[in-house]
Formats: C-alpha cells, structure tokens, sequence
C-alpha cells in the first residue's frame, strides 16, 4: 500500500513527494535478500562460530537470511538465525523454519535434526553483527548512516527516493534501524 504524505507542489521550482510504504507482513513477506551469496561454513567462520555442524543435506550457497519463521518464503536458500530477545526465543522456531524449508540455521543451541547444517555460537545476534562486519570489508563505497530521535525512516525514504536515480544504493529494511537493522543493512551490500 502506497501513501503519500507530503508534497510540494509541481509547478513550484523544487517538486518532491515524501511517500510512506507500507507493507502486510505474511507469509509471503519480506525475506531479507543477502548481497552476495554464502555457504553455511564461510558463514561459521565469519560469525566466530563455536562449532558447525553440517549433516546429511548437502550445503548450498544461501541467499536469504530470516529470523521470523513466519516470514520465510526460500526455505532451501535461507538461513534461519533463531534470535534471542528479552521477550523471545528464536530457538522456539526452529521447527517451523525448519517444516518450511530451510536446512542451515544460526543458533545457540544445539540442533537434534540430522539432515541440517547448522553454526553454533555463543550470541546469535553477536554473530550476525560478526558477520556483517567482516562482509562490510569486502566493499570500499561510502556508507550514511542517519541518527536522530524522530523522522529517521521517513528521511531514509526522502533521500533513497531521490538517491536511487543516480546511484546503486542499499538502505535499511522498512524502519529495522536497530542493532538487527544494521547487520541485515550491512548484509545487502554488493558489488556495484
């Protein structure tokens, strides 16, 4: 759903429009689509895992990263990163990322499932924030990064809006500008 906001008129020297998408969350959602593939073991590595276990599925190159099972639509491409937060436990998803599709997982738990791969570390979010470091070193373009108490998302949008034009241009997921937010940020950055 598309919405506009704001305008300056078009007849006036300066025309712009501030849009606010909006977008449902099912099961169809938004995957988080990674710049660059990885395998399961060059993400261990990057992600300082503890272990990696690889199973009986034969690894492949994942280009989809989830932490909300809900959300999951390229099982056999995703890996899933079972977050933990005051208020949940992605391990209690596991299941259901996992009768969906998907075979490596980020986790700080042991899995008992023998046909997955899975990283096994010591913060899963720790790990994502590793990983998305080391994958930010492989790129040398500028990175803007907008702070502030309000009105962040709406200025990310603004200026995406009038970015994208003249420039490849990577920016946060919907208003995911957080700790989270900017792993997954950092993990869509590509070659230009």
């Amino acid at each position: 759903c598309v919405k506009e906001i704001w305008s300056i008129p078009e007849r006036s020297r300066f025309s712009f429009k501030i849009i606010h998408y909006t977008q449902n969350l099912t099961a169809e959602g938004p995957n988080f689509m990674l710049g660059i593939p990885y395998t399961i073991s060059e993400i261990a590595q990057l992600a300082l895992a503890k272990d990696l276990y690889q199973g009986e599925y034969q690894p492949q190159a994942l280009t989809y990263i989830s932490f909300d099972s809900r959300l999951i639509s390229h099982g056999a491409q995703t890996i899933f990163d079972a977050l933990k937060t005051s208020n949940r436990d992605g391990h209690d998803f596991v299941e259901d990322a996992y009768r969906k599709g998907v075979r490596n997982f980020l986790v700080e738990k042991k899995l008992p499932y023998k046909d997955i791969n899975y990283a096994w570390v010591g913060n899963s979010l720790e790990a994502l924030q590793s990983w998305a470091m080391h994958h930010r070193q492989r790129f040398s373009y500028p990175i803007w990064a907008i702070t502030g108490s309000n009105g962040k998302t709406t200025l990310k949008e603004w200026l995406a809006s009038l970015l994208e034009m003249h420039v490849q241009l990577v920016k946060s997921p919907m208003s995911y500008n957080s700790q989270l937010g900017v792993a997954l940020s950092l993990l869509q950055l590509h070659p230009q």
